[in-house]
């Protein structure tokens, strides 16, 4: 169940850098596989080849990381939003908030997978100590 699991989180949380980072802030065109209605809100779950979609995540976060590496202060950049969520289309889209919201996706899809896993009795170390994951010492 977790492992079926796996790839279709994987390319639904990588869908949100896609749409926001790439998309959104950089203009370029959405992945033609990550950009997919189905690894959206409600989509069907299904991913059916493990490294095709690794392969399109790798892509999609390399061109975030190479534009996000690029910036100097990005961080206050406020762009027009478009989307769903209501109290965007006032404010803007920041890349601040857009990152925070990112990495919060991340992790509430890892809990997800944690307890999964869990569950079916792996042991699960979430990718370990937040403190040593931030200052960059857990591997």
């Amino acid at each position: 169940m977790a492992e079926a699991h796996s790839p279709w989180t994987l390319a639904h949380v990588t869908n949100t850098i896609d749409a926001w980072i790439n998309v959104r802030f950089q203009g370029r065109a959405p992945h033609a596989l990550i950009s997919q209605e189905r690894f959206r809100i409600g989509g069907t779950g299904l991913a059916e080849d493990w490294s095709v979609i690794q392969h399109g995540v790798a892509e999609v976060r390399e061109a975030a990381r190479a534009y996000l590496l690029g910036l100097d202060d990005g961080a206050e950049l406020v762009i027009p939003y478009e989307g769903s969520i209501l109290h965007l289309k006032e404010t803007g889209l920041s890349l601040r908030y857009a990152l925070i919201r990112i990495a919060t996706h991340h992790y509430v899809h890892m809990g997800e997978i944690a307890t999964l896993r869990s569950r079916l009795g792996y042991h699960v170390d979430l990718p370990g100590p937040l403190e040593e994951c931030l200052a960059g010492r857990y591997r």
